[in-house]
């Protein structure tokens, strides 16, 4: 993802996507505008087009109080079943931690919340999701060894799937790493 800002307001970028199904790769291209509207309100619009799927968000965030956030997003996928809308609020627990609570009106029906907190070398996030589409518990911890080394360990438990992944990243060189 490349940002290019384009004057004090706004900024536009410019990315790509990859995925592989069954042996099938699909890739796309991503293009967006980011506006900061006020001091407490930005706007986001991205276009994604490629080979498996195409689609189109507006995202409107206004900050509520000095801890709070509300998010508005608008969306438009033939590939999901045509428009949705998702509304959320993200609040500020403490110094290191922070909670959201999300209800997806449609397409497809559901409501996520979770925690995330951040402080010395751990890091944890937990996501519980009901809807139509899928019922699960998502998360990861996440831990840094040394300047250079970190450990994350993430599960995914649900009527959709169950799985688990380990990863280990070391920093090699400045912009490299394994």
């Amino acid at each position: 993802l490349f940002d290019v800002p384009l004057g004090d307001k706004d900024t536009a970028y410019v990315g790509a996507q990859g995925q592989m199904q069954r042996g099938m790769g699909a890739g796309g291209l991503v293009l967006g505008l980011r506006r900061q509207c006020s001091a407490h309100t930005g706007a986001e619009l991205a276009v994604v087009t490629g080979s498996m799927q195409s689609a189109a968000t507006l995202a409107l965030n206004r900050q509520l109080s000095e801890h709070s956030t509300g998010t508005l997003t608008y969306s438009y996928s033939p590939a999901q079943g045509g428009l949705g809308l998702e509304v959320g609020v993200q609040r500020q627990l403490s110094n290191h931690s922070k909670g959201h609570l999300t209800w997806n009106v449609g397409p497809v029906g559901g409501l996520s919340t979770g925690m995330q907190r951040s402080k010395g070398k751990n890091s944890w996030k937990f996501d519980l999701s009901v809807g139509l589409a899928s019922t699960g518990l998502t998360g990861f911890f996440g831990r840094k060894l040394s300047k250079k080394s970190s450990f994350r360990f993430g599960f995914r438990c649900g009527t959709m799937a169950v799985d688990v992944d380990f990863g280990c990243t070391r920093r090699v060189s400045r912009e490299s790493v394994v």
